[in-house]
């Protein structure tokens, strides 16, 4: 599939300074909080501020990396906005990032001068789609998450009806997935995922095999409990059982 993508340079600017952070995938509409300790990615945020506050929010491959390379780096991110800034007596700092808008890597090169990555970037563009096929797939996704929060008991159910006021699908597609607890590499691809009826095509499998997954760790841990709760049972009667026994010997003594 083409990728279309557009420079758009007067409502979003073409060159941001980069961020790299891990364990999260950023998506459009999603806020942040967020700890900065590594000098380049201070550097990031402080040319950020300087320049108008938006800085682009680009996931590692690993988490592990501790200085992350071009290649460690996923070249398809988030324009954010820094919404709140805290420097830290340590010098590290506390952000709020706000996600705005996809954005693709054209170029991510390091400048040494000022000690951060630097990323041209094109936007793609994204088309409203409101057809028949994209409303069942809404609905679809909706239904997905509201047994994906049941079986997970990591998102309160009520969230759903705040989700059903949602009519864009787009919007819809990006809350539910920065909401799931998935690999970084599933995020990732969603988020690289522009057409809205992709996005919630994979949305709605990547739910259903996590409901899957999610439910047979629930039957395994009960079937593993009945056994630990029988064994206790079992062991509370032979120990009774032997109690019983000790008294009636001595009884027998006497």
């Amino acid at each position: 599939m083409t990728e279309e993508t557009i420079k758009i340079e007067g409502r979003f600017p073409p060159v941001l300074p980069a961020v790299a952070v891990r364990d999260v995938v950023m998506f459009p509409g999603m806020n942040l909080p967020l700890s900065v300790n590594r000098q380049k990615s201070i550097a990031a945020i402080d040319l950020a501020l300087q320049a108008g506050k938006y800085v682009l929010a680009l996931s590692q491959k690993s988490a592990e990396t501790e200085d992350p390379r071009e290649g460690d780096i996923y070249h398809f991110g988030v324009l954010s906005e820094i919404t709140q800034n805290l420097r830290m007596p340590d010098g590290s700092l506390k952000v709020f990032l706000q996600g705005v808008a996809r954005a693709k890597v054209d170029k991510l090169e390091f400048n040494a001068m000022t000690n951060s990555w630097f990323a041209d970037v094109s936007y793609p563009t994204e088309i409203k789609d409101d057809s028949p096929e994209t409303i069942a797939l809404m609905r679809q996704l909706l239904d997905g998450f509201e047994n994906y929060a049941k079986v997970s008991r990591r998102i309160a159910v009520e969230g759903v009806s705040f989700l059903r006021r949602i009519e864009d699908g787009s919007k819809l597609a990006d809350t539910v997935a920065s909401n799931m607890i998935v690999k970084t590499a599933d995020r990732q691809d969603i988020l690289e995922t522009v057409p809205v009826k992709e996005r919630l095509e994979k949305l709605i499998k990547l739910l259903a095999g996590e409901v899957e997954i999610l439910s047979l760790e629930e039957k395994i841990h009960n079937k593993v409990r009945a056994q630990i709760e029988k064994g206790q049972k079992e062991y509370y009667l032979n120990e009774q059982m032997k109690a019983i026994r000790k008294e009636l010997s001595q009884k027998d003594d006497f």
